[in-house]
């Protein structure tokens, strides 16, 4: 069962389809997913030979050097493994901070 809006904010019962749950599953993992800081990196970042496309800005720079990284937060572990993924030899040395015992969190919630 799931609450349907009537006229005026009245609401009423009506039966759900057998498969609604799943679709909401679904879709709400979806959701998830999409904020995810390694996925929205991998979905923002793209290199093409020596050109690094950053869709979330439309910016492209030609690559004639090692790219240096600066991070910081608790995202930032996530971030910066789809960085390397990205741009793999093409990744230089940089400097991330994140929070005191954040990797400690990770590995006891399995993600790591």
């Amino acid at each position: 069962m799931y609450l349907t809006p009537r006229c005026l904010g009245i609401l009423h019962y009506s039966t759900v389809r057998p498969d609604a749950n799943d679709d909401a599953r679904r879709i709400f993992e979806s959701a998830v997913e999409s904020v995810l800081p390694h996925q929205m990196v991998k979905s923002n970042l793209q290199l093409q030979g020596s050109t690094l496309h950053v869709a979330a800005t439309g910016t492209t720079y030609n690559l004639s050097n090692k790219v240096k990284v600066v991070a910081f937060g608790k995202a930032v572990l996530g971030m910066l493994r789809a960085t390397e993924d990205i741009l793999g030899d093409r990744l230089g040395d940089g400097v991330a901070s994140v929070p005191f015992g954040i990797q400690e969190t990770l590995r006891k919630l399995g993600k790591t």
